[in-house]
């Protein structure tokens, strides 16, 4: 482990960014018991900014056409 990992501001990022994990699983879990399934992408740092970003979005089904409208009178 590098020697600077162990410096008190580095560790409390480090103890940050566990704890935050910690509880995002714990809310993906909870939305899909719910029946609410997410994905969550970190985009890679801006090279301008050098932030990372962390999104999260709701995983919606492909849908298609119902069956009851297939055959429609909208159908010509």
């Amino acid at each position: 482990m590098d020697h600077h990992l162990n410096e008190p501001a580095a560790r409390a990022a480090i103890n940050a960014v566990e704890a935050s994990t910690a509880a995002l699983n714990d809310a993906l879990q909870r939305a899909a018991e719910l029946g609410v399934p997410m994905e969550i992408d970190i985009i890679q740092a801006d090279h301008a900014t050098g932030r990372r970003e962390v999104v999260a979005r709701v995983v919606r089904a492909e849908t298609g056409r119902r069956p009851e409208d297939l055959n429609s009178s909208n159908d010509d």
